[in-house]
């Protein structure tokens, strides 16, 4: 007995240090230039497997972090012009790595007239090519936010639907409808970027849409704009069993975006995208520095549909931030479709907190079941879950991430708007413009439906003399018609101030006054909603040199709410 138990202790001391060592992460590290000029390259992709990757800055470093134990470490380099390499690195040191230009000769690269009239014809083809009448197709999403490998680790899985109208229908959009979703999220509140909210992501609406290059038509497969990119054709290849032509393009100006178009030379379909986007800003969203997508066709009863998509961006910040984001069609209907209800259309703001779809625990296991097979195949990324100690946390509060949450938790309403102020042009040398104002107001939440505005309305001095009106009000949301598209109603009461002015020094004249008014809205999407606000003004003062500007009792805005 004593003898086994002293096997089971060696065992155990053989396998300990590989157990202990497996969660370790080391960072490789090193600079990407051009074999030829040795200068660096800015924006090469590196892997170390399918789905760990990074990319080089301006000066060509790089840094990734690795969770092996093996001494060397193989990273696949990519980058469009240049040779794909995979080349053993060492931790701990800087890594010089030297890529090869691809050949320039006629052989491989045939003069960019030819390759833009084939981009030309494909887009002459797409009806022809691509679906005639609505469809649906069935998948299933994966999107991953990581940030600096271990201090923000976030997963989320779904199951789609999504619409599409046919490819010749100019007017159509697509919608996707989350069937079901899961979520895992794992965060070092111990760490410096505990309290950087806005680089959190955990939206839902990374699912809404399906990447279809061919249907969104983006530039450079747009014959208005094929003038403000360079495309060359390389050699034809064989790509999954079809003969194709190979399109590189990139933009003429600045490098905003670059990339490579596959095209099957029997029928002239688009089969296959790779664009890389570079500095990609956008509003209420974290700009990314670089962004890698590619979107694959499959060729179904003769009609081209999305087979898989694949995206992974690096964030423009000073974190280590990536997102990965997957999508694969699992099967394709035709018969009796139509679209979805705008209650169940995913939308790009939309947070999977909030829109979470567990569903029936039994059918997991059958969608479990698909998201391993692509895991195997290799279409769906698989990521280990950090080891986190989520009991410790920092002791002091950041005001900021506390802001930020409020922030975001549909609490802020911003309205832009057009209308009439409470003022009377007619008696006056003043033109009828200065009646009407463009305005901004800003409202807060304060308990549930209870909002707290601040707002002003003027139009710069047109009509030959500066009216401003200030107000401030408490206002009452009602959310009506929920199960379709929502609309609002908005009754609130506050107190307005109006000035009139010659110019901005001095105050002509001044009306105050009580209001009373509805703001009527209805959701154009879950951000944004459009509304016209009729007010009733009951004015008890009126101050300074008369200039012929009556007060009035009537006023009125239309515009658009933004809301966070």
């Amino acid at each position: 007995m004593l003898i086994k138990s002293n096997r089971l202790i060696c065992l155990l001391l053989t396998f300990l240090p590989s157990i202990f060592s497996y969660s370790q992460i080391v960072q490789i590290k090193g600079t990407v230039v051009d074999k030829n000029t040795q200068k660096p390259l800015q924006g090469v992709s590196i892997h170390v497997s399918k789905y760990k990757g990074s990319v080089t800055n301006n000066k060509g470093f790089f840094s990734i972090g690795v969770d092996t134990t093996t001494n060397t470490y193989q990273l696949s380099f990519s980058f469009i012009g240049y040779k794909k390499a995979t080349i053993s690195c060492l931790p701990n040191i800087s890594n010089m790595i030297e890529l090869v230009p691809t050949s320039s000769n006629l052989k491989e690269v045939i003069v960019s007239t030819r390759a833009k009239t084939l981009i030309e014809r494909a887009i002459d083809k797409i009806p022809d090519n691509y679906p005639s009448k609505p469809f649906i197709i069935n998948g299933i999403f994966r999107v991953y936010n990581i940030v600096n490998d271990s201090d923000y680790y976030y997963k989320a899985d779904g199951v789609v639907k999504a619409f599409s109208p046919a490819y010749n229908e100019d007017n159509g959009k697509q919608q996707v409808k989350l069937i079901q979703n899961k979520f895992v999220l794992r965060e070092n509140k111990l760490s410096k970027f505990y309290n950087t909210p806005t680089e959190k992501h955990t939206w839902v609406g990374q699912f809404y849409n399906i990447d279809d290059y061919v249907f969104n038509r983006p530039n450079y497969i747009n014959k208005k704009h094929l003038k403000n990119y360079i495309y060359t054709e390389r050699e034809k290849i064989i790509f999954e069993g079809r003969k194709v032509y190979v399109v590189d393009f990139e933009s003429k100006t600045k490098k905003q975006v670059e990339g490579t178009i596959y095209l099957d030379t029997a029928t002239l379909a688009f089969v296959k995208f790779d664009v890389t986007r570079y500095n990609v800003n956008g509003i209420f969203f974290v700009p990314i520095a670089i962004g890698t997508y590619s979107t694959t066709y499959q060729l179904i009863s003769g009609k081209w549909y999305v087979k898989e998509s694949q995206g992974e961006s690096k964030y423009n910040t000073k974190h280590d931030a990536h997102y990965f984001r997957n999508f694969v069609t699992t099967s394709v209907d035709t018969n009796d479709v139509k679209s979805f209800d705008y209650q169940d259309v995913l939308q790009l703001g939309d947070e999977n907190i909030k829109t979470l779809k567990e569903g029936n625990k039994d059918d997991w296991a059958t969608y479990d079941s698909l998201f391993k097979k692509e895991e195997v195949a290799g279409n769906i990324p698989l990521m280990k879950v950090p080891n986190i100690d989520t009991t410790k946390t920092l002791k002091n509060k950041n005001v900021i991430s506390a802001l930020y949450k409020y922030l975001r938790s549909n609490n802020l309403r911003i309205l832009y708007s057009l209308g009439k102020q409470p003022i009377d042009t007619k008696n006056s040398n003043y033109g009828s413009l200065a009646e009407y104002g463009l305005g901004l107001s800003i409202g807060f939440r304060l308990y549930r439906g209870l909002f707290f505005e601040r707002g002003s309305k003027t139009f710069y001095g047109l009509g030959g003399i500066s009216a401003f009106t200030n107000h401030y009000q408490l206002d009452y949301e009602f959310k009506v018609n929920k199960l379709h598209r929502p609309m609002y109603i908005m009754p609130y009461a506050g107190y307005a101030y109006t000035q009139i002015a010659k110019n901005k020094q001095n105050i002509d004249q001044s009306f105050k006054s009580w209001v009373f008014g509805v703001n009527l809205s209805i959701e154009m999407t879950r951000r944004r909603s459009f509304f016209i606000a009729p007010t009733y003004h009951y004015n008890y003062y009126q101050g300074g040199t008369y200039t012929g500007i009556e007060p009035t009792n009537f006023a009125f805005s239309i515009g658009y709410i933004f809301k966070r």
